[in-house]
């Protein structure tokens, strides 16, 4: 039985990825040989393998992945409560809090496009 690939489909959420910038600014400048067409469709094909990857890296089980930041943002937050003072549970409390703001934006965007299938 001849397995069918899956259609790539661009996520909305990858543009907001720190190294999704990167990603797309190296793989357009890359030398290619061979006509427009030709140049385009390596290029694209080679892409679409970079932000799968980028994809599974960072937004594999997106959901069980909110819920594992939310975990820890409450008790980074429980910790700060009994010690307001120190500046590392702080900024660490800060930088979970943005990846979680992120990940829940990235949840959102996942779902919203999975209904319009």
């Amino acid at each position: 039985m001849k397995h069918e690939p899956k259609p790539f489909k661009f996520q909305q959420f990858w543009a907001k990825h720190d190294s999704f910038k990167d990603i797309m600014t190296k793989m357009w400048n890359k030398k290619k040989e061979g006509n427009r067409i030709k140049i385009l469709h390596c290029k694209l094909k080679e892409l679409r393998l970079k932000l799968r990857r980028l994809n599974a890296d960072s937004f594999s089980n997106i959901s069980s992945t909110v819920a594992e930041k939310r975990i820890m943002f409450e008790e980074l937050n429980g910790k700060i409560l009994a010690d307001h003072l120190d500046p590392e549970l702080l900024f660490k409390a800060a930088n979970v809090e943005k990846d979680y703001k992120v990940l829940c934006d990235a949840e959102f965007q996942f779902y919203q496009s999975k209904s319009r299938m």
